[in-house]
């Protein structure tokens, strides 16, 4: 739809950053995704999520997360130098788990 209300999403992103320490890895994927979606630049939700993707990547339940979150932040143009390396070394570890879907 390409619409959103910015006062929604700066509520969403203080209520995500209040309890991302319990998001897994579908969770941390989807609020950047959905950030990413909407050409949407939070600073302080991206260091929430990188801090705690940082945190857990090696417990991602799913190459999708991987793939999604790597799309997110690409979409974003962030260069958060440890979280790209630690997303990079988790998806060459777990690299045959990938559907070619998820490698483009």
């Amino acid at each position: 739809l390409g619409f959103y209300s910015q006062p929604l999403m700066d509520a969403i992103s203080c209520a995500a950053m209040l309890s991302i320490s319990n998001f897994d890895g579908q969770g941390l994927s989807n609020i950047a995704w959905s950030y990413a979606a909407l050409y949407l630049r939070n600073e302080p939700l991206i260091e929430a999520i990188a801090s705690s993707a940082l945190r857990s990547i090696s417990k991602f339940d799913s190459t999708q997360n991987l793939s999604n979150l790597a799309w997110a932040l690409a979409q974003m143009s962030v260069k958060h130098m440890p979280l790209l390396e630690a997303l990079a070394g988790e998806s060459v570890r777990r690299i045959g788990e990938f559907a070619s879907q998820q490698l483009a």
